[in-house]
């Protein structure tokens, strides 16, 4: 695997509901397996590449008032609640907090979200992917309508976390949330990898010194 040197790469997380923590890893040796890609995962699922197939999940039919919330809510933290009130209803409910939360950070930039940056999209259309931390390797799982098990880095493209998922040589994520509450990322041009929502843990290696950044209520 190609090593890429590179400098003043910088992981912050501003007022997300914990403490601000903020981390500078200058001159990081950070793994790079493409002339164009500064950061991707850095595991192998050990197996053939998956070819590409949607998701077979079906949602649960949903009250006529409750579907109408769900078109017209305008805000993902609208939605947020609204999936707190209606658990069993996580098929329909977060893809669209998921739109909405794409939305949100396209128009008014990450804000107090945690960044990656440094991670060049790839051309092509985007899609939206599980990738679960497995023994030896990382499975592909479409947990949603709409999702596709292939990992595009390209604009918009959705990444939720399960389990421990190896990122780069400095740089491991931890999906700590269950189905409706994993720890989920967007890719977008000229500003990286974002965080939108779910729990989860990053793990940032610095000096030999393993930090912790916990993102995400514990529910």
């Amino acid at each position: 695997m190609a090593q890429r040197r590179v400098r003043g790469v910088r992981l912050t997380r501003v007022n997300t509901g914990i403490a601000l923590i903020a981390v500078t890893l200058c001159t990081a040796s950070i793994a790079a397996p493409g002339p164009r890609r500064s950061l991707r995962p850095s595991v192998s699922t050990g197996q053939k590449p998956v070819a590409p197939s949607s998701a077979a999940v079906q949602p649960a039919s949903v009250d006529r008032d409750v579907q109408a919330a769900i078109e017209h809510a305008t805000s993902s933290d609208v939605l947020e609640a609204l999936l707190q009130q209606h658990p069993g209803l996580g098929l329909t409910i977060v893809p669209r907090i998921e739109q909405l939360a794409v939305e949100e950070v396209r128009r008014e930039g990450p804000r107090g979200r945690f960044v990656v940056p440094g991670l060049e999209p790839d051309d092509g259309r985007p899609n939206s992917v599980t990738l679960s931390g497995a023994s030896g390797g990382m499975s592909l799982q479409a947990e949603f309508p709409g999702d596709v098990r292939q990992v595009r880095f390209s604009d918009g493209s959705v990444h939720r976390f399960a389990g421990r998922v190896p990122f780069a040589d400095v740089l491991t994520l931890l999906g700590d949330g269950d189905r409706d509450h994993r720890l989920t990322f967007v890719i977008l041009d000229d500003i990286g990898m974002v965080y939108l929502r779910g729990q989860g843990r990053i793990l940032i290696l610095e000096d030999g010194t393993e930090k912790t950044v916990q993102l995400g209520l514990v529910r």
